[in-house]
């Protein structure tokens, strides 16, 4: 069934923060080349297709990452931000 407000399905918002929680492990740990698809999928616990369902590379889900890490979410994400710099 589709939310009829976001158009997604209720797993939906889970998965792409898993993504996008899995994208950010994965540069603090090892950098951008640390970031591959597999290396991804398995961290967030779905399959590759997953990743290319919802993005059309993996540059666009970093991107997506960055701009979630970025965001701070009211101070939220602070410790993951500091971790970069």
């Amino acid at each position: 069934m589709v939310d009829a407000r976001t158009g997604r399905r209720p797993g939906s918002r889970e998965t792409e923060r898993k993504l996008i929680a899995a994208v950010i492990q994965l540069m603090q740990a090892g950098g951008l080349a640390a970031c591959t698809a597999p290396a991804v999928a398995e961290r967030a616990g779905v399959a590759v297709g997953t990743i290319y369902r919802r993005y059309p590379d993996k540059d666009a889900l970093v991107g997506a990452a960055i701009l979630d890490l970025v965001s701070l979410e009211d101070g939220e994400r602070e410790a993951d931000y500091a971790a970069f710099a």
